[in-house]
């Protein structure tokens, strides 16, 4: 692939269902109000997530410029940059899959973004958005070669199976319909994490992720007695 070949500039930053000025304001929603939910937000985003997915897997699925960007930023570090996404796809799916990780990675620069572009017309409000996820899809994927899973794949499997065993509630926690921020709350708090480790990691409040706790712990609640 050649990184540095000449590439159309009239294309959308991220290949969404709806339009940018859509997209941007749910999107200021949800940074400005964190007690928004975030449904409708990963509704209009789910695109851009299968399309980095295809992106990374399908070596024949037409890439963009995001995807040559990327490949760019890692040129310095490597002389073969699918070769480390290619890395890291396996590397994703022994965490989750590469789609989960890539959710969480969008909500995780949701909450923590410093600055929005409140004055940009939509479409450049929609790339500064694109540009700020594949920058810290970059830093996700060095991080992710200076801490690898050593974990090989039959018993990778293996474990998987006896987990899902040992817990009857796999099932329950999968169908709770938690979107993929509550998703990764709920992972923190499974690790055993408390409220203040979680509020420094996610720089949410305390208060606001007390009350978005609570509505995971209903929510579990609730599907427990329906089960």
């Amino acid at each position: 692939m050649q990184f540095y070949r000449a590439l159309p500039t009239n294309v959308r930053a991220m290949p969404l269902g709806c339009s940018p000025k859509v997209f941007v304001e749910e999107y200021f929603e949800c940074w400005e109000n964190p007690n928004r939910t975030t449904g409708k937000l990963y509704e209009l985003a789910t695109p851009l997530f299968r399309h980095w997915e295809q992106m990374l897997r399908d070596p024949n699925y037409e890439k963009d410029l995001n995807y040559v960007a990327l490949c760019r930023r890692l040129y310095p570090l490597t002389e073969d940059p699918q070769a480390l996404l290619k890395a890291w796809v396996v590397y994703a799916d022994l965490k989750s899959s590469v789609k989960e990780e890539l959710e969480l990675l969008f909500f995780m620069r949701l909450r923590a973004l410093k600055y929005y572009p409140k004055r940009a017309a939509p479409k450049m409000a929609e790339y500064v958005i694109a540009k700020d996820f594949r920058d810290r899809f970059k830093d996700e994927i060095i991080r992710a070669g200076n801490h690898p899973i050593d974990v090989p794949y039959p018993a990778h499997t293996f474990n998987a199976m006896v987990v899902e065993n040992i817990h009857p509630d796999h099932l329950l926690l999968k169908n709770l319909g938690l979107d993929a921020w509550e998703s990764y709350l709920l992972e923190l708090l499974k690790l055993g994490m408390t409220a203040m480790e979680i509020s420094a990691l996610t720089h949410l409040p305390r208060k606001t992720f007390a009350e978005e706790e609570n509505q995971i712990w209903h929510k579990l609640r609730t599907k427990w007695h329906q089960a």
